[in-house]
């Protein structure tokens, strides 16, 4: 139902009248007297709570009446559109209410009124079909002091059917009393009844009015199958059979769309065109083909050869659509086999082809359908015709999985090596496509089993990489396949290898049952079991090492084992099995790395723990003495570099150039990795260390590095460097111990001196802390010692931040009163001498 708005009224509802609404509660009797008052006689007792839009929909013209003459309200709202955008008239033509048609457009309904979409009434009550309308004697109201029924202007009235499922009535054996039951009605019954259409046609409507979508009162008749309702809109002399919507579809193209064949018949006969197109360009035989509705197309070629004979029946037969294809086409990818056959006689080419130079049987063998495949294969089609990848009809049947088509097409001489442009067989793409029955045909007639595509992959390996268990069971029942069970292909992969790495453990199986090679190599010098750790497949590697143990050592172009490769991508799962199978922890590759130095330079610490806890030594040296600490901090692997510090990894190691794991950080440019190992409890080790930059530079220490490169780092160690010996700072006893020795590390000499890559010993006197009187400077030159001086640094590259820390300031005042302040006065004291002898 429709809501109630400003149309519901009671009596006397007009100026002064009460609304309903508007009552309050304690008011509710007053209002219900106040209704009745107003009552009139011969007024129906349900009129007072109707709109305007809903009377019109119960199709009660004595109500309606009542309303018009009653409230004038009403009356000018006959054209409004409610909340569904449509006016009283479209929901009386939408009924078929002819009566209340009538009444509307009497009282000034606008015929050619527009609402959704842009529909007319007219667009409303072409589009359903008339029934018989018949109503309960129970529920019809009774007029007030006379007892004489009051009843519509008929007890069977004509109705459209709902245009969606929502509003269908079903069959109605338990319809209550007052409902509507709809009935197809007879010829005789509808010829006696007033046609909506009709007047609304006589009182001006535009017949050839388009909606939003372009479509025209005949194109609704025409997509619903209304032929009566078509007959009457083109008995006028206006109307216009060739209106085309907005996809360029005209009447005689729906009626065939929609199988409508009485519709259709009529459109003919009219003399619609036979060869209209579309956007899409197809004819309406184009549509009635592709829906295989045989009368249709029937019709079509009936009136073609009445119009202009064969003439006409050669151009609608091969008529093409923007893909090319022509009626024949779409029957047949349809399995249309009637329609196809008529399509024949009539003169169809089964060898046209279409956009992609597919021809009907290209399209018949997709299809799968025997009897149109045999019947094309009569018609004399190609049996090898090619389409734009080079497939014959049999490369579309072994694919598509059509065993008996397949049969078919060999029988009748198609050429079973036949090659497509990827070089395959229609064998290859059985395989690929997992199509047992097809192999089956196939290698009954003698295909050869050897054959590879443009990668030189084989059917076996096809069906090993897609995981076709079933195929490859039948391809190695066949002993010329079983051969070829090694076969590999353009990169020296067999199917055992693809198998593999997919994780294809049933092919894995099968394959290995047949004695695949388990330690085969591809190009890369990787066995099956390398590809499966790679690609984390844990039960293949399982199958794999359990077939044959020693594979378990097999290195790859790197030495890479199982084990490196499944560190370097993290695969945990795969690890355990390897590690479980006795797998070796301290095996080397190439490059002298072991799974440790794998697992650290993705940074996968997961693996890193688990290999450690599999007794992995934590600081390997490769050729380079790089150790995983080393690749972690390169790699700015944080959690690893703090994972590995924590399990006890050297911090001072040095590699082959003096850099340690700080130096390694900063010089890659990853702060946080060094703010993790500044942070760390060994920090002072890894501070500990200088590499030569040239004579005029001097040394270069992580410090410096960090004044230059990371301000925030270096501030963190200058706090480091503070040591006060209680917490309270506040308090008057509190005393804060300045660490210069990175500071100011003239003296220091923190060369490389030991096989740990440790530093040397100590330039300060234990029991003093001062330096060694016997400790020279780094550098003899002056210029350097000045220039290269951390304090100098931090001024050249601006660091105010740094300068004003405490720990600068502290060394600053030391200096001052150690040598610049006796240094100052002697000249002060020089100068004063000297003025005074002036």
């Amino acid at each position: 139902m429709f809501r109630r708005s400003v149309d519901s009224f009671v009596p006397g509802g007009g100026p002064g009248g009460v609304s309903k609404r508007n009552v309050p509660k304690h008011g509710r009797d007053n209002m219900e007297m106040s209704t009745n008052i107003g009552m009139r006689r011969g007024e129906p007792k349900d009129t007072p709570t109707l709109t305007l839009h809903q009377c019109v929909r119960d199709g009660n013209p004595d109500k309606l009446l009542y309303l018009l003459d009653n409230f004038g309200n009403v009356t000018k709202k006959i054209n409004a559109l409610d909340e569904s955008k449509l006016s009283p008239l479209h929901y009386a033509a939408r009924y078929n209410h002819f009566e209340v048609v009538k009444i509307l457009v009497e009282r000034g309904a606008d015929v050619n009124k527009k609402g959704k979409d842009d529909l007319t009434p007219l667009h409303l009550a072409a589009r359903c079909k008339r029934m018989k309308r018949t109503k309960s004697t129970d529920s019809l109201d009774e007029v007030e002091g006379n007892g004489a029924p009051l009843t519509p202007a008929s007890s069977e009235a004509t109705v459209e059917t709902a245009v969606s499922n929502e509003e269908e009535r079903g069959d109605g054996d338990d319809v209550p009393n007052g409902a509507v039951r709809e009935e197809a009605a007879s010829d005789d019954e509808l010829d006696n009844q007033p046609s909506v259409v009709k007047y609304l046609i006589e009182r001006g409507a535009n017949v050839n009015a388009q909606d939003y979508y372009g479509l025209t009162p005949l194109h609704f008749a025409a997509m619903r199958g209304n032929d009566r309702v078509c007959r009457e809109l083109l008995s006028v002399p206006d109307i216009y059979i060739e209106a085309a919507d907005k996809q360029q579809m005209t009447a005689l193209h729906l009626a065939a769309a929609h199988s409508c064949v009485e519709v259709a018949q009529i459109l003919i006969e009219a003399g619609a065109n036979l060869r209209c197109i579309d956007h899409e360009s197809c004819t309406p035989l184009h549509l009635a083909a592709e829906k295989g509705n045989i009368e249709i197309v029937g019709m079509l070629f009936d009136a073609g050869q009445k119009k202009d004979g064969w003439v006409t029946l050669s151009q609608m037969v091969t008529d093409q659509n923007v893909e090319q294809n022509t009626a024949l086409h779409l029957a047949v990818n349809n399995s249309h086999y009637e329609v196809a056959k008529l399509i024949i006689e009539k003169g169809g080419l089964d060898n046209e082809t279409s956009k992609y130079l597919s021809t009907p049987l290209h399209l018949a063998s997709v299809g799968g359908d025997v009897r149109v495949v045999q019947l094309l294969l009569d018609s004399n089609a190609r049996v090898d015709a090619l389409n734009h990848n080079q497939e014959t009809p049999l490369h579309k049947a072994a694919e598509n999985d059509h065993p008996e088509v397949v049969e078919l097409l060999l029988k009748s001489n198609a050429d079973i090596e036949k090659r497509n442009e990827d070089n395959c067989t229609a064998l290859l793409l059985a395989a690929c496509w997992g199509n047992p029955e097809v192999i089956k045909v196939l290698l009954k007639y003698n295909a050869d089993p050897s054959a590879a595509d443009k990668n030189e992959k084989t059917a076996i390996f096809w069906a090993a990489e897609n995981n076709h268990v079933s195929c490859l069971q039948v391809l190695l029942k066949n002993p010329k396949v079983t051969k070829l069970i090694d076969e590999p292909d353009r990169y020296g992969n067999t199917p055992l290898h693809i198998a593999a790495q997919l994780g294809h453990i049933n092919c894995v199986k099968l394959l290995m049952e047949h004695n695949a090679m388990v330690d085969d190599k591809n190009e890369d010098e990787q066995t099956p079991l390398h590809l499966a750790a790679m690609y984390d497949q844990p039960l293949v590697v399982r199958e794999l090492v359990n077939k044959q143990k020693t594979i378990i050592y097999d290195g790859d172009e790197d030495s890479n084992t199982a084990l490196h490769l499944a560190a370097l991508a993290g695969h945990q799962r795969v690890m355990d099995v390897l590690l479980d199978l006795g797998a070796g922890v301290e095996t080397r590759n190439a490059k002298g790395w072991t799974a440790l130095d794998c697992a650290a330079y993705m940074g996968k610490v997961k693996a890193a723990e688990t290999l450690l806890k599999a007794h992995s030594p934590i600081d390997p040296l490769d050729k380079e003495k790089v150790t995983p600490l080393h690749l972690a901090a390169k790699g700015g692997h944080t959690e690893m570099v703090e994972f590995l510090m924590k399990m006890g990894a050297n911090i001072a190691q040095r590699d082959q150039n003096g850099l340690n794991c700080l130096d390694m950080a900063i010089d890659c440019n990853h702060e946080n990795v060094a703010m993790a190992i500044v942070k760390s409890d060994k920090w002072e080790e890894a501070m500990k260390n200088q590499t030569a930059v040239s004579k005029d530079l001097g040394k270069d220490t992580p410090l410096r590095k960090l004044i230059r490169k990371m301000p925030d780092v270096a501030e963190k160690v200058f706090n480091k460097c503070m040591k006060p010996n209680m917490t309270n700072l506040e308090n008057s006893d509190c005393e804060i111990i300045f660490n210069y020795e990175y500071l100011d590390d003239t003296f220091a000499d923190w060369g490389e001196k030991s096989d740990d890559g440790s530093c040397s010993d100590s330039i300060y006197d234990e029991d003093t802390h001062i330096i060694k009187p016997d400790v020279p400077p780094y550098s003899k030159d002056s210029r350097i010692l000045k220039k290269n001086h951390p304090l100098q640094i931090m001024v050249s590259s601006k660091r105010e931040d740094l300068l004003s820390h405490p720990l600068v300031a502290s060394l600053l005042k030391h200096k001052w009163q150690k040598f610049g302040a006796a240094f100052y006065y002697i000249n002060l004291i020089i100068y004063s001498v000297f003025l005074t002898f002036l």
